[in-house]
């Protein structure tokens, strides 16, 4: 029984690094400083219990209603132009501590992150670069490209929207060397960014800390505190027990 590392789940160990940044004085102090703002959303939302850390219940209605208008969806009338920015900008805000820790993003993305890494380093050891498979696609949600992003040192001032895609590219460069009767062969990682539902525009991210060109070798060399593979991550769950049976069942 294994775990797919597209599963959406979230270990308690991970939740508790999460309770730690939530509790945290920076995250309260800017709670507080937005308190009268959430209060207002409250009191006309219905919403009475909405904090910082759960502003996305208001977000994505307003969201979903917004990219929809021409359907023939409204926005409630308080919505104003200027409240539903500042509740994007209190939405994107809270996000940036997703994957604030270590711990949060080896536990959450380190799966995903390091099932790319295998497949894209079977694919330079075996020499299968002209191989069929030209593209290899997940389907997942906004924490999903957010924690990828930020293993690789990438943190967003706006959170993933609707049809955002990160795109890994695997390129293959021969160096020509001499005095050797044949040549060896480099390969690299390049970013690509899309966070648009409409147009086609791609944006191109460097990795930090990696060059213009981040061989696959100092890519795991520089992230390799985030590859880790099921044995270890249910090492480092292995206090959560019953997590960890409902994770296997699930996958049966």
């Amino acid at each position: 029984m294994s775990l797919h590392p597209r599963t959406k789940v979230t270990p308690p160990v991970a939740k508790n690094a999460d309770e730690q940044i939530f509790e945290s004085e920076e995250f309260r102090e800017i709670e507080q400083a937005n308190r009268p703002f959430l209060q207002y959303i409250a009191n006309n939302s219905g919403l009475f219990n909405l904090t910082l850390r759960n502003i996305y219940k208001i977000n994505d209605p307003l969201t979903f209603i917004f990219a929809h208008q021409n359907d023939g969806f409204k926005l409630p009338n308080w919505v104003t132009e200027t409240i539903r920015k500042e509740i994007t900008r209190l939405y994107n805000l809270k996000n940036s501590f997703d994957f604030k820790t270590e711990k949060q993003k080896r536990l959450l993305s380190g799966l995903l992150f390091t099932e790319i890494l295998n497949r894209m380093e079977n694919i330079a050891c075996l020499n299968e670069f002209g191989s069929k498979e030209k593209f290899y696609a997940y389907s997942g949600h906004d924490g999903n490209v957010a924690g990828l992003l930020a293993i690789f040192g990438i943190n967003l001032e706006i959170f993933p929207k609707f049809s955002t895609a990160l795109l890994i590219e695997l390129h293959k460069q021969k160096n020509k060397s001499e005095g050797l009767e044949e040549n060896t062969s480099t390969f690299f990682i390049r970013l690509f960014y899309k966070n648009e539902t409409d147009g086609n525009g791609l944006l191109e991210i460097e990795i930090p800390d990696c060059g213009n060109i981040c061989s696959l070798g100092k890519l795991k060399e520089i992230r390799r505190e985030y590859i880790i593979e099921l044995k270890e991550w249910n090492n480092e769950c292995k206090n959560n027990s019953d997590f960890i049976d409902k994770v296997n069942n699930m996958t049966n």
